[in-house]
């Protein structure tokens, strides 16, 4: 009894075989009628609305246009299915003819694959107003976003190289520019150097001609520390060396900081002091003045106070 039941082996190999071949047979046909399917359908005519890309063409080397061409043109075409296949994977540029001044964009097809033909066109016209062209240099305007810790400072405002960008275009234009900028240049917690690639704001780039795109930008971070010194404070331009007026007090309590490696350099510095003028002293009737700071002008300061911030004064009886 079992076996009449069981299968045979040979007769199980030849069943997942003919399983198998049905599947891929199956498989073909539907591949072979959506193939036919397609290529019956791309026979038949059909209507598409597509944005073709615009480009200005004949604008004379002297000439540039005051207006912003537009980028794209919608076209509502009509044809066969395979040609609008063709075209919208594969779409030519727009002419707009600037040498016609206004530019009836209608009369002006571009090349489009055969049985392809134009229904509608959006914008129909195109204005091509021009100046002369001229060329001048503007600097570069450098936006920034730079942050240093609390123990360190930027040595200088962070700068672009190159600092200026020669910019072609129409003459209204070009004469009212007085920079360019840049995209943000951001760099936060800036302990050292760094130098960075930067580009230019591409804003009026349809009617502005740039000789270049990126700027480098440059920013140097160092080390600084909190310092404090007395300084002497002078009388300039008094009448003799004779002492007619004393200064109460005679020096200033300086708080400041200081790049870390001039620390020792800002203590010992002979060219630290304050002045103040005789003649602001002669001139005064509240009995104070206000003293001015002289730092070295070889140290790199940051955050610089002195206490106090005016001072009393006294003068001498001279006896003939």
């Amino acid at each position: 009894m079992r076996s009449i039941v069981e299968r045979n082996p040979k007769h199980q190999g030849y069943d997942q075989f003919s399983t198998s071949h049905r599947g891929i047979a199956i498989a073909v046909s539907v591949l072979v009628s959506a193939l036919l399917w397609f290529v019956f359908s791309m026979q038949k005519n059909y209507s598409l609305v597509v944005d073709l890309p615009a480009v200005v063409v004949n604008l004379p080397t002297d000439r540039a246009l005051t207006q912003v061409p537009p980028q794209t043109v919608r076209v509502q075409v009509q044809g066969e299915g395979l040609s609008l296949f063709r075209l919208y994977y594969n779409r030519p540029a727009y002419p707009l003819d600037a040498s016609q001044g206004v530019v009836d964009l209608e009369s002006t097809p571009p090349e489009l694959p055969k049985n392809l033909r134009i229904e509608t066109v959006s914008p129909r016209t195109f204005a091509a107003r021009t100046e002369e062209r001229i060329t001048r240099k503007i600097p570069v305007l450098l936006l920034f976003d730079v942050t240093t810790p609390e123990t360190h400072s930027l040595l200088a405002p962070p700068r672009a190289v190159p600092d200026s960008v020669r910019v072609s275009g129409a003459r209204s234009i070009v004469e009212n520019l007085t920079e360019w900028p840049t995209e943000v240049f951001r760099a936060p917690d800036l302990t050292d150097s760094v130098a960075a690639s930067v580009s230019l704001v591409d804003s009026l780039s349809q009617l502005l001609d740039r000789e270049l795109d990126r700027t480098t930008a440059i920013a140097v971070s160092r080390e600084f520390t909190g310092a404090t010194r007395e300084v002497e404070v002078i009388i300039e331009g008094a009448p003799s060396n004779e002492k007619i007026v004393t200064l109460e007090p005679s020096h200033l309590t300086v708080r400041y900081r200081v790049l870390l490696s001039e620390f020792r350099e800002s203590q010992r510095a002979p060219d630290f002091f304050a002045t103040v003028q005789y003649d602001e002293i002669r001139a005064d009737t509240t009995g104070r003045v206000k003293p001015h700071l002289h730092p070295p002008a070889n140290l790199t300061l940051r955050d610089v106070q002195w206490s106090p911030t005016s001072l009393r004064y006294f003068n001498y009886l001279v006896n003939n």
